[in-house]
């Protein structure tokens, strides 16, 4: 197989596999593996395409509890009623947590189960998957702007429109992060969801589709094993993903520091702070999401046609 002309893609020229059955999720490594029918693209078990309906539900209140839900809450109170400023954000910050604790909580459940086949490939019972860990450290960030912002007296309504660009910045770093460990061409220092310390590194991409949708949707391992192959097998695929990491990554830390520099800005009024710190974020991500579905629709529909004309030239 050529080597990517994509610098960040020079790692992965491995052949296609299959993975072997194991006896438990302790067992694998992406090692045990053995050279598949190259003359199939490997498929995914799950698509957009099939389950648009649910993925715009599932959007539409995840941005209604993130966004719309706290500026409805704050705002009908801050000019609807005659409540102090520390116990309007009190409200607001518990209406938003409970919310965020709940989905994670039910989220660690499903990766805790004992029959574990939400579990990233590998892990041990009790792990949790990339994903999880850095929604708990979001859950921290967010908490501590809050807090900090909720107790002084007055509120600090700046400190308090930080957390969604905060969380952005922080996803957005994460992004760059694999990117920089790529380029020169490091290996990972710990487990990664289903990739073993030490492997290559692959984009962050990977791994957060990887994780939420293997336990999101319930698919769990088939998805992690079919996307495994399809990695591997597919270099169109895999430049696609470092595309994807790219644009997110260079475009996330771009809206999160344009943001936070605005609601940190002396001149900007505090409540349009608010309001620009908890509707931007979220509608760069809304615009940025769009944008990707078409991009992916069109490069898997590039990918099935090289895959085909490759196979032929064979």
């Amino acid at each position: 197989m050529a080597r990517d002309k994509v610098p960040v893609m020079d790692h992965y020229t491995s052949p296609p596999t299959t993975l072997i059955p194991f006896a438990s999720a302790s067992d694998f490594s992406y090692s045990d593996a053995r050279p598949s029918n190259t003359h199939l693209l490997p498929e995914l078990p799950y698509s957009i395409r099939d389950h648009k309906k649910a993925i715009a539900i599932a959007w539409a209140i995840t941005y209604a509890n993130s966004s719309l839900l706290p500026l409805a809450v704050t705002y009908g109170l801050w000019f609807g009623t005659s409540l102090s400023k520390q116990v309007i954000f009190a409200i607001e910050a518990g209406v938003f947590g409970v919310a965020s604790l709940f989905i994670f909580g039910k989220r660690t459940w499903l990766l805790l189960r004992k029959d574990g086949q939400l579990r990233p490939l590998g892990s041990k019972r009790g792990w949790l998957d990339y994903f999880q860990i850095s929604y708990a450290l979001g859950i921290l960030v967010v908490t501590g702007e809050t807090v900090a912002g909720t107790v002084a007296n007055p509120p600090n309504v700046r400190l308090l429109s930080c957390p969604p660009a905060s969380l952005l910045l922080l996803v957005s770093s994460q992004l760059l992060v694999f990117i920089i460990f790529s380029l020169f061409g490091l290996r990972t220092f710990f487990r990664v969801s289903s990739l073993p310390r030490g492997s290559p590194i692959r984009p962050a991409v990977y791994t957060i589709v990887e994780d939420v949708i293997a336990v999101d949707t319930g698919t769990g391992r088939v998805y992690r094993e079919a996307l495994n192959r399809r990695y591997e097998a597919s270099s169109h695929f895999r430049r696609m993903l470092w595309q994807l990491n790219l644009f997110w990554a260079f475009g996330g830390f771009a809206c999160a520091v344009i943001v936070l520099g605005i609601v940190l800005a002396p001149p900007v009024l505090d409540i349009v702070a608010y309001g620009i710190g908890w509707a931007v974020p979220f509608l760069w991500a809304i615009v940025w999401a769009f944008i990707t579905i078409k991009w992916v629709q069109i490069e898997l529909k590039k990918e099935k046609e090289a895959w085909g004309k490759d196979r032929q030239l064979a």
